[in-house]
């Protein structure tokens, strides 16, 4: 073969073509393919990082974090954070509305941002769910925005379920058949939401959804003049759920149809027409002429239909459906209307299998309906009558106690009736249960030991918590199912009810709380679960006569948290029972003023190992309760701090969770005092320490004690010359009364001893008797006139009670009416 150069360089010179030509090719394909791919990514350079105690924002355009600080016993709670949509801003404020999401294990918050392009700080509405809490929050950092496509990719979250709603607590509103509780709708249809500065005449796709039923949540007012509108409008915010339980979050609105649809599983925003707008500040649905018939539906049940006043009254309906835990899935409450038409909201609970029961005891007699709402189509509208009339029942009424303020603080009846507290608990351990007994067996062992009680006269039953090992677990087992805490034991709640109904018809209150030690027994539960345990327990007790005694151990540290729980107690009882809980001491021993003086407590019950505390809270007019154990042992020691806390102005009882047993001969002195107590007018009996002088003081001694205490009575921040008084008896004498002057006298001599007593506005005979506190036994001494100072020595150097009243006005005799 002839070499030929030119041969060679054509032929190569055109595979070198061939070859570049291919290369081209491939890399404008992938050049191509790269840009398809791009233009189907959403790109977003937005960067947002905001900080505003104790929440922090991050977003990087595609995808954020969203995180609440650790608060008390809480740990940080940090939820991915998805974009939802961008609306326009109001003028004079932002250019944009900018919608985010965040949501992790059934809780989650929304956060509609003010944004510009760009800035160093910003406003944001945040909501927060189960605690439905809706705040605005400042945040500062540095940011710049841009407004993601619409709609983003699916972000769902898998088997994501919320627990119960919280209770709505705005105004009252109108729309359809809704309630403040509940509502339905059979069909909704939904666009998605248009993306800010999307133009074009395209049809969005719709939706329908169905068998909605609805939780108002809140309601939010926009003012006059907000950037959108010269007008302003009120929202209803509320939650909804389909069939599947999946939850929507709803916003209606008072000037206009159209509203908003969040999907909160898939994190998509999309638009809906409601069909007629919300009225705001009205009457809830007027009165629907099926609720005034008495029949009741085939699926309910009733105790009966007539009762008396301050009787439990009970409806029992029953399901079908299968709920995999009705407990916390299904809702029900009814609508109660009294004789006077007012309207009670009264909530349901699940008793096991299909039974559901609504409590509640009616007040006034005359004719009483009820009607349903539930988002349980079978426990939905169902409704009925009963009348309540005076007479012959066969039952007793329930012992319904209060709180009266006048003329001293002191618990009473219904009927107004005092009542002196006779507070006892069972011995150690409080609720004791034998596995080799059956749960007839372990019930009787209760009720002689409630018979006991009763014969000792008690009429209270402290302790009662139900997070306690004690009273966890009773004849019908645990109080959870497995120890879980979203599943309740029905058959416990039945035996406790047993256990509720036979105290109170020996004349007991017992208390009900839910943690002795709050921080430790609570700690394992959720907020969601505890809350929605607690509205459980008072949608079933508060038709008893209990004492709601949330905690014993409330402080500087837990008080935020069980300050909510005593707002949710008082939303769902509509009798309003006594609320309290038991005030911790400080590190030095001194009670926590700031505490004693939280609006919801109904009574201060104090741990107290000094009885100066009573003295401290003096002018607060509040009833104040020592919870003592410090006497206990000595029987002398223990007597004596009974009858000081009586006679300083306070009201005792022996501390339950205390390692040491209350004595035989302690609890015999407790019950001597009150029964004393029982036989005065007590609830008219204050401290009057500036009454008492020594035999033998000047006239000017008199003078400066009666001069001391005017100048307080007229200004009662005046407190320091009060409390010299009360040091000087306490340190000296030995010497307490309480008083009701010119009417009752009650004076408590600690070791014997003659004291001068202030008669001044006593008029005509008074009758003088002596009580000796350790035997109950009463020794007459000569009567004495009033209108002067009488000298008085106690029978002996032992402790002993002077009790003075008006000859020609026996005192009355207090009956334990229960």
């Amino acid at each position: 073969m002839v070499y030929n150069p030119l041969q060679y360089k054509t032929r190569h010179t055109e595979a070198l073509t061939l070859n570049s030509y291919l290369r081209i090719f491939i890399a404008l394909l992938l050049l191509v393919t790269a840009s398809r791919i791009e233009a189907q990514k959403p790109q977003n350079d937005s960067a947002i990082m905001g900080y505003a105690t104790p929440y922090r924002m991050e977003w990087s355009g595609n995808q954020g974090v969203f995180v609440r600080k650790a608060l008390l016993k809480e740990p940080d709670i940090r939820q991915p954070l998805t974009f939802l949509h961008t609306d326009t801003g109001p003028k004079g404020s932002s250019k944009y509305l900018a919608w985010f999401l965040a949501r992790d294990k059934g809780e989650f918050a929304i956060l509609w941002c003010y944004l510009n392009d760009s800035g160093h700080d910003f406003w944001c509405w945040l909501y927060r769910f189960p605690s439905n809490q809706l705040t605005t929050v400042h945040f500062q950092g540095d940011y710049h925005f841009t407004p993601p496509v619409e709609p983003q990719p699916d972000s769902s979250v898998s088997n994501f379920r919320i627990g119960i709603a919280p209770l709505y607590e705005g105004p009252n509103f109108i729309y359809k058949d809704w309630s403040r509780r509940a509502g339905s709708l059979s069909k909704l249809t939904i666009t998605p939401a248009t993306p800010l500065n999307v133009k074009g005449s395209s049809t969005p796709e719709t939706q329908e959804m169905t068998a909605l039923n609805i939780i108002p949540l809140h309601d939010v007012t926009v003012p006059e003049k907000n950037g959108w509108r010269d007008s302003g409008w009120t929202e209803l915010h509320t939650l909804a759920y389909d069939k599947e339980r999946n939850p929507f979050y709803l916003i209606l609105y008072s000037n206009a149809t159209k509203g908003f649809v969040v999907d909160i599983n898939r994190a998509h925003t999309y638009t809906a027409d409601f069909g007629e707008k919300v009225v705001f500040g009205k009457s809830q649905q007027p009165e629907d002429p099926e609720v005034k018939t008495k029949e009741n539906p085939p699926n309910t049940e009733v105790l009966t239909n007539t009762v008396k006043p301050y009787e439990l009254y009970q409806i029992v309906l029953h399901n079908k459906t299968p709920h995999e835990n009705p407990y916390q899935e299904v809702l029900l409450e009814a609508d109660i209307t009294t004789p006077d038409r007012k309207t009670w909201k009264v909530p349901g609970f699940w008793d096991g299998e299909g039974n559901w029961v609504v409590r509640f005891v009616p007040t006034k007699s005359g004719e009483w309906t009820y009607k349903t709402r539930s988002n349980d189509p079978e426990l939905h509208n169902q409704f009925g009558g009963f009348t309540c009339a005076n007479g012959e029942s066969g039952r007793e009424p329930l012992p319904l106690l209060q709180v009266r303020p006048n003329p001293t603080p002191h618990f009473a009846l219904r009927d107004r009736v005092p009542l002196f507290p006779v507070a006892l608990s069972f011995p150690t351990p409080d609720n004791p249960l034998s596995k080799t007994k059956k749960p007839e067996e372990n019930f009787s062992l209760f009720q002689k030991q409630a018979d006991a009680l009763a014969e000792l006269g008690a009429n209270r039953l402290i302790g009662g918590f139900l997070l306690d090992t004690a009273m966890s677990t009773n004849e019908g087992g645990s109080l959870f199912i497995k120890n879980d805490p979203s599943i309740i034991n029905p058959l416990f709640f039945q035996w406790l009810d047993r256990r509720v109904t036979y105290l109170n018809f020996k004349g007991i209150v017992p208390d009900i709380g839910i943690a002795r030690n709050w921080d430790s027994a609570t700690k394992p539960f959720t907020d969601s679960q505890l809350r929605w345990l607690w509205r459980y327990v008072v949608a079933r007790y508060s038709a008893y006569g209990v004492i709601w005694n949330l905690t014993d151990n409330l402080n500087d540290g837990n008080q935020r948290d069980i300050s909510a729980y005593a707002q949710l107690t008082r939303q769902v009882d509509s009798l309003k029972h006594i609320l309290t809980a038991r005030v911790s001491e400080r590190a030095e021993g001194a009670p926590n003023i700031v505490l004693t003086q939280i609006e919801w407590l109904d009574y201060v019950t104090l741990q107290s190992t000094s009885l100066n505390a009573l003295e401290l809270l003096h002018n607060e007019e509040r009833l104040q309760v020592i919870r003592d154990s410090s006497a206990a042992p000595d029987t002398i020691k223990a007597r004596k701090r009974i009858w000081e806390t009586y006679l300083r102005g306070g009201f005792w009882e022996f501390s339950p969770e205390s390692n040491i047993e209350l004595t035989e001969e302690t609890r015999k002195a407790y019950l001597l005092c009150a029964k004393f107590f029982q036989q005065t007018r007590f609830s008219r009996l204050e401290p009057h320490p500036e009454m008492i002088g020594k035999p033998g003081e000047t006239e000017q001694d008199r003078r400066n004690r009666r001069r001391s205490k005017q100048s307080i009575d007229a200004q009662p921040q005046l407190t320091e010359e009060l409390k010299k008084l009360l040091k000087e008896q306490s340190q000296g004498s030995g010497v307490y009364t309480l008083c009701n002057p010119g009417r009752e006298y009650v004076v408590y001599f600690t070791a014997g001893g003659s004291i001068s007593l202030d008669l001044l506005e006593a008029v005509g005979t008074l009758k003088v008797r002596w009580y000796n506190p350790r035997t109950g036994e009463w020794k007459e001494d000569n009567a004495v006139m009033g209108g002067g100072y009488e000298t008085f020595t106690a029978p002996d150097a032992q402790d002993w009670v002077l009790h003075i009243v008006r000859k020609e006005r026996k005192p009355k005799t207090t009956e334990q009416r229960m």
